[in-house]
């Protein structure tokens, strides 16, 4: 029997934690990531595209990093004003989230999306990649 089975068997909760704080320095975790800040979203992307007879600006990206508090919703912002919002889900594929507006054809194509999380936090992406129709 090896002596984590060992342990495991003969061992209150309590002990077991003991005996691991004193591997690595008393760090039980040193295999997790250091903790990081609300993250803006990830790999936003931007095409003009026809839709249905109207243009349409969508935006796609990727989750961002959550904080302390878990991620609620991604809000779109054209010209720094509000145009919508994205609930957040675990993205459990390769598939970005994604967002249309119709596009006015003297509008500007100044848009950025926003993570917000349960706590009101926000972490604001740079400009959006553009890429072809």
């Amino acid at each position: 029997m090896s002596l984590v089975t060992s342990l495991a068997l003969d061992s209150s909760p309590m002990e077991i934690e003991k005996s691991a704080g004193a591997v690595r320095n008393g760090q039980t975790n040193w295999y997790q990531e250091k903790a990081q800040p609300l993250g803006a979203p990830r790999d936003v992307k931007q095409s003009v595209l026809n839709v249905a007879g109207n243009r349409v600006v969508r935006l796609t990206w990727h989750t961002a990093f959550a904080a302390n508090d878990p991620i609620e919703h991604y809000e779109i912002l054209h010209d720094d004003r509000p145009v919508g919002n994205v609930r957040h889900m675990p993205q459990t594929t390769k598939e970005p989230f994604s967002f249309d507006d119709v596009y006015q054809e003297d509008a500007s194509l100044d848009y950025r999306v926003v993570t917000v999380d349960r706590a009101g936090r926000r972490a604001v992406s740079e400009p959006p990649e553009e890429m072809p129709a």
